[in-house]
């Protein structure tokens, strides 16, 4: 912290003074409000601890006051979590499955790329690990429902999307347009008050 905003911080803390904050989305560029609409309404949740999408897309649940009760978080990397209350289809937890499956078969195929991320692996360990990852991810689906926050790992990127794509179908015309109703907030040109208590 620089030491302006330093002298900053303590001025606001002193006796008496009183701030507020606002958020107006068309302060933002294009593209950031854009992907921060986008994020929402299709209830795929991504970016990183430090990522801007996120931070928006946090700040805009606080201001409706409300956030969509299913959704995907696509993550760096092979990860990906899914957040979801209630129980899925078998049907659907079998087509996931399958995709699993596919990406296990995938990803030994590709042990010569793969195995630079580890340190000295041979292949009869790699495909242990490997299979290893398919049980876990495999018990996780059976638990959905059970918690409402879980993750699996994957792989190969499209069919890592085509399991998001697949989960949120999950949701309800009336969870799609709740999803649809908050992003809308960031097409309004006003000046939105933010709670004092919002975490920063």
């Amino acid at each position: 912290m620089s030491r302006n905003m330093y002298e900053l911080a303590r001025q606001l803390q002193s006796p008496g003074v009183q701030t507020t904050a606002t958020f107006n989305p068309t302060r933002l560029t294009k593209t950031l409000r854009n992907m921060a609409r986008k994020s929402i309404a299709s209830g795929k949740h991504s970016g990183g601890w430090s990522s801007k999408t996120k931070q928006i897309r946090k700040l805009i649940f606080v201001l409706a006051g409300e956030t969509p009760v299913i959704h995907a978080k696509p993550e760096h990397g092979p990860y990906v979590s899914f957040v979801s209350p209630r129980d899925i289809p078998q049907a659907m937890k079998d087509e996931m499955t399958g995709l699993l499956e596919a990406d296990c078969a995938l990803t030994k195929m590709n042990f010569e790329t793969e195995k630079k991320n580890y340190y000295k692996i041979t292949y009869e360990d790699f495909v242990k690990r490997v299979d290893e990852t398919l049980d876990t991810n495999k018990q996780r689906i059976k638990e959905v429902g059970g918690s409402n926050h879980y993750s699996l790992i994957i792989r190969n990127k499209p069919l890592r999307e085509q399991l998001v794509n697949l989960f949120l179908t999950l949701r309800t015309p009336e969870e799609v347009a709740l999803a649809e109703r908050i992003a809308s907030l960031l097409d309004e040109n006003k000046e939105f008050l933010i709670p004092t208590t919002h975490n920063f």
